[in-house]
């Protein structure tokens, strides 16, 4: 039993200089609500220094509970009763570590601390947890701090170094990374740079001599074993038990390490096993370098290499390699584990084990290249693909071409870089075709997708590019071991390259399976984007478009808008497509703000966008600047698939501009590039633009026939899109094919799908589909979308009527006064305004049209691009046929094509002629002076073809036309003595007396 002696009081008069940790004492504060407290740490943990410094700032009364056990035997003086130390006071056993394992006086101290004194706190300081013997009772009244609240965190480190300005905030979190709390550490590190400006400068000064002294005396004291085992197994960070008794070859590995954690020898428990305080294992490597020959210091580091690397921690693994220069191991290692850390997403581990590798290694190993490559694809990486793919082709490793071939691809493809893939695509293709394993499976369909890709991109005028599109066809859908990225990502550019060519059938057929896929497990949210825009880029082909203009101004207020421009491009065509002012506007403006991260094709498909607008706005100076830079950046991106298109455009836009020369040199390139890729969209697009110039230049068979390839055109391709085909060319030739009777379905189809409308609305086209028509003469009929509005008409009387009255006055800036005056007549002018507004409200929601009936400064209109009226082309008619009888005269009716011309006219005009203006509302005065208008303007142009007829002795015809007149207006006197006279003419004269009879009832009002 170990001897008992008086206790003894600690001095604490030099507590004051040392760092009081309020943290900690506040710990102690709780602690202290139980008798015992045990607190262990390792050496310079500053567990002594803790306490002083609580006892001074506590005013607390102490004793030693054993003399200093590091100058020799423990004497025990035990625990005194609560008679012999009046008031609460603190028992302290210091150094408690130094006591022998065996000794006697674990157990003696177990008695004791069963029957410690109310108000005493008995406290060990210690290196190791509490022996086996005292550890039940310090656990069931007592309280443990240990190594992890015992070091200083980041901001007790902050303080403790606030002293000075010598230490910066990045000083301090590096001092605090080394040292990782250890206060002895930290003293050091300080001690050791006394009047120096600390800075990274120092950073290789990880373990002084202070610190390395400390930890040699300690680390001698170790079994021979141990100290064999602590040098290895510091290669690792971390490590478990396993992997250090896999290194070590030391089968009681985990009896060392959790030994060693217990006694706080800067070894401690983490999550995936133990690791070493950082100073230490510092230590421990500068000694391992010395004790153990190179070739067992490389032997070792190899094999620890190889564990981290089993255990998949391959980053680690790599930085031991390099850690000791073992460059053979490390090109072998880069090959092995770098297909496992791309999977993981960690390729930037893989870049800092090639930077590290010497040069000359790449150039024998083609894989190192490939991996060097892929490693620093946002950095230079390119041209070590490049270099790859040149020596594997030349070491005939095609595993490895295949490799480097598709990361090469890969990076060309999601930068859109085609301008460099042209010698890409002749380096591999010829020796992937000739290849007697040629397959569509595995690495080599992937190779067979990509190139199709950039074949079809920039080199669609390829000879071979339809076997390789039926190869890569057959990727996408069968595929199955493919990665669906891949093969997803190759069907959006697949089905694209369909829609360009003009095979539809394929291309929705390529559509459809994407649709099927596009949702399955694994698909990126990249494939997902693409596809989106694959989307909206089908519609702009087939519609609608208004979807897309919706999915784009949705698409702006989400975080995702910088990564889909492309969409946001396809929003802006679709808004020029539907004449949507505002989309454009809005789509345009967040275009603007994200045009420095535009892709150069995108870029050009902007500038293109932007060419189109200023075609149809009619600033072709605009509009030629836009698609000269369109052309200049489609060329720098190397995309030649969209060339014949962007060629056509340019065409069009000289041509209207008038630069005829360099208009034919853009018509004719496109043609041959449209006939080079055995395109039939764009053959359709360039005979469209072949006939829009015939139009300007050629008379008429030629023009008929134009006419009719250009229908068939627009038939069989589709050709429906805005920004594909001339606003103004599809236009004209939809007016043509309407009143020449060619394809009118199709006409009809694509001016309703454009909402086409010349500058000069044709008035004289009936067939023109408007979207609303009205008939007021004869009789009246508001027909909406091909749709007769009949019952409406007849439940809404007074907006029925206000668009009457409207019309009565001319349909255009007739004044709201004078539409009050006509309808409320009796009203007072408040009541009356009143009335006007509501009518003009239910009259718009009666034809669901809120542009077409403006109201403006008090001038009400028909906007004549929304309505047709019979009775505006009755007059628009009588013009034109005034205008030519006037020309035929001037000839005397000697020009056969101007007589002709009249004739037609005059026939069109009877044809619009039906009746009276409104003969329902006769009664009303405001249709009185439009209905005689109309009616005198009939009686007028009717008689003209008459009169020549009659001056030609045609008797018969004429005869034959002014019945023809009578029955349409059978009050118009001057029809009647016109037909009594040809009558008389033609030897019929009861006939003529009949009609004369007739016309005095009908003139005396009898009839």
């Amino acid at each position: 039993m170990a001897k008992k002696s008086q206790l003894s009081q600690t001095d604490d008069a030099q507590s004051s200089r040392f760092f009081k940790r309020e943290r900690l004492f506040r710990k102690l504060d709780s602690a202290r609500k139980k008798p015992i407290i045990w607190i262990s740490g390792p050496a310079g943990s500053g567990k002594t220094t803790l306490l002083s410094g609580y006892i001074e700032s506590r005013k607390l009364r102490s004793f030693r509970g054993l003399n200093d056990l590091s100058e020799g035997p423990s004497v025990y003086s035990g625990i005194p009763d609560k008679n012999s130390i009046a008031g609460p006071y603190l028992l302290i056993f210091d150094n408690y570590h130094n006591v022998p394992y065996s000794s006697d006086l674990h157990r003696s101290l177990k008695a004791d601390l069963s029957n410690i004194p109310k108000g005493v706190n008995v406290i060990f300081l210690s290196r190791h947890e509490p022996h086996p013997v005292l550890l039940a009772e310090v656990v069931s009244n007592g309280t443990l701090i240990g190594w992890d609240e015992l070091r200083l965190n980041y901001d007790e480190t902050k303080e403790f170094l606030s002293a000075g300005d010598r230490f910066g905030d990045d000083d301090i979190l590096r001092l605090y990374r080394k040292t990782d709390g250890w206060i002895m550490g930290l003293v050091a590190h300080i001690e050791h740079n006394e009047g120096k400006e600390y800075s990274s400068c120092n950073e290789d000064i990880f373990c002084p001599d202070e610190i390395a002294d400390a930890f040699a005396g300690m680390f001698a004291k170790l079994d021979c074993s141990f100290r064999e085992f602590l040098l290895k197994t510091a290669v690792f960070r971390t490590m478990s038990a396993a992997m250090a008794e896999r290194l070590s070859r030391n089968p009681h590995a985990e009896q060392i390490l959790s030994g060693l954690c217990r006694r706080s020898f800067f070894i401690e428990k983490v999550d995936s096993g133990y690791c070493c305080q950082p100073l230490f294992r510092e230590f421990l490597l500068q000694r391992a370098r010395k004790e153990f020959s190179d070739g067992e210091w490389t032997e070792i580091s190899h094999s620890a290499a190889r564990i981290l690397s089993a255990a998949g921690r391959e980053g680690e693994a790599g930085d031991v390699l390099i850690g000791h220069g073992l460059w053979d191991a490390l090109a072998g290692f880069i090959i092995d584990a770098a297909p496992a850390m791309a999977a993981k997403g960690r390729l930037e581990a893989v870049s800092e084990w090639t930077a590290a590798l010497p040069e000359d290694y790449f150039s024998a190993d083609p894989r190192l290249l490939y991996w060097k490559g892929l490693s620093e694809a946002d950095n230079g990486g390119v041209k070590f693909l490049e270099e790859a793919l040149k020596l594997c082709s030349a070491l005939k490793d095609k595993e490895a071409m295949l490799l480097s071939f598709l990361a090469l691809s890969d990076m060309y493809i999601s930068s859109s870089e085609f301008s460099r893939a042209e010698g890409l695509i002749s380096f591999v293709e010829t020796g992937m075709r000739n290849d007697p394993s040629f397959s569509v499976s595995g690495s080599f369909g992937d190779a067979v997708m990509n190139l199709f890709v950039l074949m079809s991109v920039n080199r669609p005028d390829h000879p071979d590019i339809s076997f390789w599109e039926d190869r890569a066809f057959v990727s996408v859908l069968a595929g199955h071991n493919a990665d669906i990225n891949r093969r997803l990502s190759a069907g959006v550019n697949l089905c694209r390259y369909y829609l360009w060519i003009g095979d539809f059938s394929k291309a929705a057929f390529i559509r459809g399976f994407l649709i099927d896929h596009i949702r399955m497990d694994g698909v990126s949210s990249k494939v997902l984007g693409l596809f989106d825009e694959l989307e909206a880029f089908y519609d702009l082909f087939v519609g609608p478009t208004s979807a897309i203009i919706i999915k784009s101004l949705g698409l702006l207020q989400g975080p995702e808008e910088k990564g889909r421009i492309g969409l946001l491009m396809h929003g802006l065509a679709a808004s020029i497509e539907e004449d949507d002012a505002l989309s454009f506007d809005r789509i345009y403006q967040h275009l603007s703000s994200l045009l420095n991260s535009a892709k150069e094709s995108e870029l050009a498909y902007y500038h293109y966008l932007l060419a189109c607008r200023g075609q149809i706005n009619g600033d072709h100076d605009k509009a030629f600047y836009n698609q000269s830079l369109a052309l200049n950046l489609l060329a720098k991106s190397g995309r030649r698939l969209e060339e014949p298109l962007f060629f056509i455009k340019m065409a069009e836009i000289q041509y209207e501009r008038g630069v005829f020369s360099d208009a034919d040199h853009f018509r004719l390139s496109a043609r041959e590039a449209a006939c080079r890729m055995n395109s039939s969209f764009f053959e359709h697009l360039c005979a469209l633009l072949d006939q829009h110039v015939l139009f300007d230049r050629g008379a008429g068979y030629e023009v008929n026939d134009c006419l009719n390839k250009a229908m068939l055109s627009v038939r069989a391709q589709k050709l429906l899109g805005l920004i594909w085909t001339n606003h103004a060319f599809m236009t004209r030739i939809c007016m043509k094919a309407l009143q020449s009777g060619i394809e009118k379905d199709t006409a009809l189809e694509v001016i309703r799908k454009r909402r086409l409308m010349p500058d000069t609305p044709p008035l004289d086209v009936e067939e023109w589909p408007y979207p609303v028509m009205i008939y007021a003469l004869g009789r009246f009929a508001v027909i909406k979308d091909s749709l007769t509005l009949k019952g409406a008409v007849k439940l809404q009387s007074k907006p029925i009527a206000m668009i009457k009255a409207l019309i009565a006055f001319g349909g255009v800036d007739v004044s709201k006064a004078q539409i009050i005056d006509a309808l409320w007549p009796e009203a007072d002018g408040d009541s009356a305004v009143t009335s006007f507004e509501s009518t003009l409200h239910r009259l718009r929601r009666l034809i669901e049209d809120y542009k077409g009936i403006q109201l403006c400064d008090g001038q009400l209109s028909l906007d004549p691009r929304y309505y047709w009226v019979d009775a505006w082309a009755f007059e628009h008619m009588v013009g034109k046929a005034d205008a030519s009888w006037q020309s035929s005269r001037s000839a005397g009716h000697k020009n056969h094509d101007a007589l002709n011309a009249a004739l037609g006219l005059s026939e069109k005009t009877i044809n619009l002629y039906k009746g009276a203006f409104l003969p329902a509302d006769s009664d009303s005065a405001w249709t009185i002076s439009k209905r005689e208008s109309l009616r005198n303007m009939f009686v007028s142009s009717a008689s003209k073809p008459g009169e020549y007829w009659i001056s030609e002795g045609k008797w018969k015809t004429a005869a034959d036309w002014f019945r023809r007149c009578i029955d349409i207006d059978g009050s118009a006197e001057v029809f009647y003595r016109r037909l009594i006279s040809c009558y008389k003419n033609l030897g019929l004269n009861i006939e003529a007396d009949k009609l004369y009879g007739r016309m005095q009832a009908v003139l005396s009002g009898k009839v």
